[in-house]
């Protein structure tokens, strides 16, 4: 395809970021980041590129830094992503909340709890005002809003929305899901911050 179409085509970065998808969906990130990157490249050279397909590489190749703690390097591009998602889809958008959801997770490991805490209620509003409760990244959200208040010194707000979480999540996946256990764990630290 690329001979035919030429090494920069638009369609080749939409590829390349499928490509990047399923090696980071591997967890082989030393395959995922060069792919993204290609399809950034590609994108950041095109007549008239689809910013969608650039948004989505930014983001995927800022969520492989994320994953590695290269912090300083995914930062610009979460930031970037995040704009140009927010231009094309609006603010109240299920694309919106992931992308908050996780700068807020970038937030929390460069120590900055209370920004982490903003963003993660603003990811919770976009799926509350959809509806989407039941959705696996808003109880994923939720759970994480409440180890955050914990965190932050607030463990009824903190317990409250981890246990929304944790009836959500039997409900939809059952009793000996993974996401249940994760549920389960942060009522534990709830508890443990109480010292119990």
């Amino acid at each position: 395809q690329e001979k035919a179409l030429g090494p920069n085509h638009p369609l080749l970065a939409e590829g390349w970021i499928s490509l990047g998808v399923l090696y980071y969906q591997q967890k082989r990130y030393e395959l995922a980041e060069p792919a993204f990157k290609q399809a950034i490249v590609i994108y950041e050279n095109a007549n008239r590129p689809n910013p969608a397909y650039a948004a989505s590489a930014l983001l995927n190749l800022a969520s492989i830094y994320l994953e590695q703690g290269r912090l300083t390097e995914c930062e610009p591009l979460m930031e970037r992503g995040l704009a140009i998602k927010k231009a094309q889809l609006g603010n109240d958008h299920p694309e919106i909340a992931v992308a908050l959801y996780n700068q807020a997770l970038l937030r929390q490991q460069q120590g900055r709890g209370a920004e982490s805490l903003t963003l993660l209620r603003q990811a919770m509003d976009i799926h509350e005002a959809r509806g989407e409760l039941r959705d696996p990244e808003a109880m994923r959200t939720r759970n994480d809003l409440g180890d955050a208040l914990a965190a932050s010194g607030r463990l009824e707000d903190g317990e409250r929305s981890i246990r929304q979480a944790l009836v959500l999540r039997e409900e939809v996946f059952g009793t000996n899901h993974p996401s249940v256990a994760d549920s389960l764990v942060s009522l534990g630290d709830v508890e443990m911050l109480r010292g119990n």
